[in-house]
């Protein structure tokens, strides 16, 4: 017969109960390291998403200027700014539409540019 020993049964006990605490500590350390690159995710998307709306409104500044120049400008970075990956589908066709009307704009003041609005109002029909 078998005699077991009080010592032997603590000692699995105890060991049984580091393997535990080791492996919920390591679940809690892996669930945090995900929360946490989660945010780090949103929070980059919305750092960029922010510099779009930045980078929109100069580009609807530039593009109403009266200069030639600068207006040309303008439009160049709208069209470049549809495209970009972090830019939500609602983003993009927001600047279409905007970009349609300040061309229909420029269009209106400068009829008599030999089509150049023209050309810039084509650029602007990717949808």
């Amino acid at each position: 017969m078998h005699v077991i020993h009080a010592e032997a049964v603590a000692a699995s006990v105890q060991s049984a109960a580091t393997l535990w605490a080791a492996v919920i500590a390591g679940g809690a350390a892996m669930l945090s390291a995900v929360l946490a690159a989660i945010a780090a995710h949103r929070s980059g998307r919305w750092t960029q998403r922010e510099q779009w709306w930045q980078r929109f409104t100069w580009a609807c500044e530039r593009s109403t200027n009266p200069d030639p120049g600068q207006s040309e400008v303008g439009i160049s970075v709208l069209t470049a700014l549809i495209s970009v990956p972090w830019a939500s589908d609602d983003d993009s066709e927001m600047a279409v539409a905007v970009g349609n009307a300040i061309v229909t704009r420029v269009r209106a003041t400068r009829s008599g540019d030999g089509g150049r609005a023209r050309r810039i109002l084509r650029r602007w029909s990717l949808a």
